[in-house]
């Protein structure tokens, strides 16, 4: 027993001794033609391989700076694989007779070039085959001044292996580090690079199932892992879409910001989160369908903290060759509220066809508000919305102008926040939404001691020629709560606006949205003992009385009496057009201080006066437009905007002493 032992002990010394020692003996550089050939040939494509080592447990050969070329047919400029580092590994028995035969390929940090072609072929789907002859074309978008020329045909010695092209196969591939760049000529994207890529494929070969793992480490803080594993084939070299595979998405702390990166995609842009994750991935026949759950967190988006996770559970399906998405299920929560969409989204016209359904029961609108503002879709950012809201809503046609049927319901909406101090309340809005209106009922928002009622359609919504038709109605209002619950509503013009007073409304506008200057208006109003403070001037308006009539795109103000400053003034005024406003006047002013109104609308201070008789002495109306500052609104109120001209009587004027 103590022989065998030893014996054994001498049989693996001897071994390891010729594991170390043989590899420095033997020139395995001498079979570098012969291997070349034999990659070569199994691979359909030229190859080039540098210099190279042995190893003999496992059998194997480290060839530096090897080279696969691309199929001749995509006239690439560059290589479809090179590596600095390439192992591989080759069966022992056949080595005994002279015959080198592949078991395994390993890749270190190699670049996969990747081309799908106009008619959606790739050029990884002819590997295995016999090369085909250059077709006569000019190199595609992928090619650059510093690619790599394409290697040349490799020469062969000695006999010729058995197998013939289209019977590749390796046991295993590995590909450590690699970084794969991706142009599809069909689609019509430019060249995009995908990096820090890991492979492992086992048991590949014609007409049968491999299994494939692929890891994606993406730059960043935390895990930052994507891995897609599972089995697939055999592969249908005719259409690569039909090739079957069957396997799971796993997403482990990968932040948008990487993806975004590693997709080479504009989608995420301004929204940092990240999402974690688990989706089984099924494709069969050119049908791709996948269902698992997504979450986000630490979510930003432009900038503004969603304060809540977002979380997607979905079923889907989509057919490859129509381009036809089909969503069996999509659950989203944002934080606890929950929202369900279904129906298919057609991307292949442009703009994409969808026949989708909405709904939600009871959602608190709060955390929809919050996500909203981010986008700058509805609210300012900053306003806290309270309340629930109900939809039932299927919507068809063009995405960015489906036609839609159902209902959508708010109610006890509570608006708060930094710029609406006071709360506005409205306790319900329903919409009733068909392909030709949007329809609201008759509801009312309240602040303080003011009620404003509000009514709307919206005619021909998903045309080119949309129309309006609303009615508001503020009976005994203040004219600070007004302001408030337009700033509340999102209205733009009442930015920096504020006032009090007393004002009543009652009008009714009718017209297209395309040209809001075209918008009909009628009705009337009134507004009395009001201080109105406008970001264009410096001191406020008073209006101790002033008659409103809306007639056509104009609104008329009657029975003026008004002051700001010293000046005091009375008369009629004519605001025509709102998108390029026009002012027509008559006025009355007791007396003009020069200097004070140049103040007031922050006008550029005039020059000093030699002389009575020196031009520009009677210009002493200054211009209504205030000059840029760092803290401005990024559109111009309706006052410096104004163009127009009038008659003022003006009693007695002072210029400077």
């Amino acid at each position: 027993m103590r022989k065998l032992g030893i014996t054994i002990l001498v049989i693996v010394a001897l071994l390891v001794a010729a594991a170390l020692i043989v590899p420095h003996l033997i020139d395995v550089n001498r079979y570098h033609d012969k291997i070349q050939a034999e990659l070569q040939k199994r691979l359909g494509r030229q190859v080039t391989l540098g210099k190279m080592h042995l190893s003999l447990f496992p059998p194997s050969f480290q060839v530096e700076n090897a080279t696969i070329g691309d199929d001749p047919r995509f006239n690439s400029q560059r290589p479809f694989a090179a590596a600095e580092k390439l192992a591989i590994s080759v069966k022992f028995w056949p080595l005994l007779h002279k015959d080198v035969e592949v078991k395994s390929l390993e890749l270190d940090r190699p670049h996969i070039e990747l081309i799908r072609d106009a008619q959606g072929a790739w050029n990884f789907a002819s590997l295995g085959q016999t090369a085909a002859a250059p077709a006569e074309a000019t190199p595609h978008p992928a090619a650059g001044p510093r690619s790599a020329p394409q290697p040349a045909p490799a020469t062969t010695t000695g006999p010729q292996p058995k197998e013939t092209a289209g019977e590749f196969s390796l046991a295993n591939l590995f590909i450590n580090d690699g970084q794969v760049a991706i142009t599809d000529l069909q689609k019509h994207q430019s060249r995009a690079v995908y990096d820090h890529i890991d492979l492992d494929l086992n048991d590949f070969a014609p007409d049968q199932q491999f299994s494939v793992k692929l890891t994606a480490h993406l730059p960043g803080e935390g895990k930052q892992t994507l891995m897609l594993e599972g089995k697939g084939g055999p592969i249908k070299e005719a259409d690569m879409l039909n090739t079957p595979f069957a396997g799971t998405l796993k997403l482990d702390q990968v932040s948008t910001g990487a993806a975004q990166k590693f997709l080479n995609s504009q989608a995420l842009n301004g929204i940092d989160a990240v999402i974690s994750g688990d989706a089984k991935v099924k494709n069969a026949s050119g049908k791709l369908a996948s269902n698992g759950s997504i979450r986000l967190e630490n979510a930003r988006i432009h900038n503004v903290n969603v304060g809540y996770p977002i979380t997607l559970d979905y079923d889907v399906a989509d057919d490859l060759t129509s381009d036809v998405i089909q969503i069996h299920k999509g659950n989203l929560k944002l934080g606890a509220t929950p929202l369900t969409i279904a129906g298919t989204i057609n991307s292949k016209p442009d703009p994409s066809q969808i026949d989708l359904k909405l709904t939600a029961a009871n959602a608190s609108i709060a955390e929809m508000a919050r996500l909203a503002s981010a986008f700058g879709v509805a609210f300012n950012q900053g306003t806290d919305v309270k309340g629930t809201v109900n939809a039932d809503i299927q919507a068809r046609g063009a995405m960015n102008k489906p036609a839609m049927n159902g209902q959508l319901t708010a109610r006890n909406l509570d608006i708060s926040g930094k710029e609406v101090p006071q709360p506005v309340h409205v306790n319900e809005i329903a919409l009733t939404l068909t392909p030709a209106t949007i329809t609201s009922n008759d509801f009312a928002a309240t602040t303080g001691s003011t009620t404003v009622n509000v009514n709307f359609s919206l005619a021909n919504y998903s045309g080119n020629n949309s129309t309006l038709n609303a009615a508001l109605r503020a009976p005994n209002a203040r004219l600070g709560e007004i302001i408030n619950i337009a700033r509340a509503a999102g209205v733009s013009a009442v930015e920096g606006m504020s006032g009090d007073g007393n004002l009543s409304l009652d009008v009714h506008a009718q017209g297209p949205t395309k040209n809001m200057s075209a918008l009909n208006f009628s009705g009337s109003g009134k507004i009395s003992n009001a201080s109105v403070k406008l970001p264009s001037l410096t001191k406020p308006l008073q209006v101790r009385n002033s008659d409103i009539r809306f007639s056509q795109n104009s609104i008329v103000l009657q029975n003026v009496s008004a002051g700001i400053g010293q000046t005091n003034a009375t008369g009629e005024l004519t605001l025509r057009n709102f998108d390029a406003p026009q002012v027509q006047f008559t006025l009355n002013a007791d007396k003009v201080n020069v200097a004070e109104l140049q103040q007031i609308f922050n006008a550029i201070p005039a020059q000093p006066v030699k002389s009575a008789a020196e031009p520009g002495f009677w210009n002493i109306v200054p211009k209504a437009e205030a000059q840029s500052r760092a803290n401005s609104i990024a559109e111009p109120s309706l006052l410096t905007r104004m163009t127009g001209g009038g008659t003022v009587t003006i009693g007695m004027i002072q210029y400077d002493d």
